[in-house]
């Protein structure tokens, strides 16, 4: 990514993402919504957990090179409609449990992108659009997790990108093991395997070590 496009993509960030949603206390708690079966332990992790998920769902949608607005209107109802619930719960510490939650889920998607990339790099070159597109995602959602933590943000993404690569290279390299006992090492299969725990590996060693 060039200096221009990561400015563009900070401004973006910026304008979706600084400025927080008010959230309005409510007189009365949304009993219709938030009475369940469910403990109110669990009833917050799962809030937590799709609270995380919308602010993934909409740094990913930031890096389409058209956003759909309309789409992002409904994620940002959704995000105020979950806040909402989330702060009768755990009022004194509703912001702290979504930031935690949200940038955990940050963090692996980020890594789950930077695998994506690596092997698509294994049959693409670096301007095939499937290659760019998975960069702009991945710049958003960074953009995304500075915000949330400034100082540890990088720590927390290479953590998560080392973990992804690695657990990805022995998934691909078992299955080549387990190939190869029935297929020629010059099988097409094979030489694909081959190709992607290179790139695999290759941007494992690119990632700096915490």
């Amino acid at each position: 990514m060039n200096r221009k496009t990561c400015l563009i993509a900070a401004g973006l960030i910026g304008l979706c993402f600084s400025a927080p949603i008010a959230i309005q206390a409510a007189p009365k708690p949304l009993s219709s919504t938030i009475a369940s079966a469910s403990s109110p332990s669990s009833r917050t992790a799962e809030l937590t957990r799709n609270i995380s998920a919308v602010e993934v769902e909409k740094a990913i949608l930031l890096g389409e090179l058209t956003p759909d607005t309309l789409a992002l209107d409904e994620l940002n109802k959704r995000y105020t409609n979950l806040m909402l619930q989330l702060r009768q719960l755990e009022p004194a510490r509703y912001q702290a449990l979504a930031a935690s939650a949200t940038e955990t889920a940050l963090a692996r998607k980020i890594a789950e992108l930077d695998v994506e990339r690596a092997i698509a790099l294994s049959r693409f070159t670096i301007d095939a659009p499937v290659v760019q597109t998975i960069a702009r995602q991945s710049l958003m959602l960074e953009a995304r997790l500075k915000q949330i933590q400034p100082t540890r943000y990088q720590a927390l993404a290479r953590s998560a990108m080392q973990s992804a690569l690695q657990a990805k290279i022995a998934e691909l390299q078992a299955l080549y093991q387990q190939e190869d006992r029935r297929l020629i090492p010059s099988a097409p299969s094979q030489q694909t395997l081959k190709t992607q725990i290179f790139e695999l590996n290759r941007r494992l060693a690119e990632v700096p070590k915490n």
